[in-house]
């Protein structure tokens, strides 16, 4: 009795624990797209390909209101100076990969955590190509991936138990319960 009652019990605890963590992915995976596709679709705004302040403000602004998983969108001219940027304060230059590290259709920065409240983010980053086929700009923002972490915590997980998101490398992006202890991965 007992231990088979127990290895049923342990057996449907742990179906549902991959049911969780497959949704979790999956809505990150859906949401992560819907952000890169959306990026990529106005670095063809033909309006965006005009350089100007103002106007590439307007449009990386909109986009924000629609995206706001987007922390901070920018746009960095070929010679390296910012053309238009929705959070100045919250853009840190030092940490932009653009014109260096841009190879292809779009680049991924590494995760970076908040210093004043510890959401993780990364940044996306792509070339606005001109009329000419040539790279004008780099467009790229900075995703706010706390809404991890929210949609963690909504799962309202019992007995002690604690949902975890993390990166391919180990990393915990985050924790159903913030106040669980850190766990090591490898």
């Amino acid at each position: 009795s007992v231990e088979l009652f127990e290895r049923v019990l342990n057996r449907q605890i742990e179906e549902f624990h991959r049911g969780v963590a497959q949704l979790v992915a999956k809505e990150t995976f859906q949401t992560l797209t819907m952000a890169r596709q959306g990026l990529a679709a106005i670095a063809e705004v033909e309006e965006l390909k005009s350089y100007l302040p103002e106007k590439c403000e307007r449009i990386l602004k909109s986009f924000g209101k629609e995206f706001p998983i987007f922390k901070c969108l920018y746009m960095i001219s070929r010679s390296k100076e910012i053309i238009a940027c929705t959070n100045p304060d919250g853009f840190s230059r030092d940490k932009t990969i653009a014109w260096s590290q841009v190879q292809g259709a779009m680049y991924k920065g590494n995760l970076n955590f908040s210093e004043k409240t510890g959401r993780p983010s990364i940044r996306l980053e792509l070339f606005v190509i001109d009329r000419d086929e040539y790279p004008g700009a780099v467009l790229g923002g900075e995703l706010d991936l706390g809404y991890v972490t929210e949609n963690l915590q909504k799962l309202q997980l019992k007995n002690n138990t604690v949902a975890y998101a993390v990166t391919v490398n180990g990393e915990i992006i985050a924790a159903s319960n913030p106040k669980a202890p850190p766990v090591q991965w490898t």
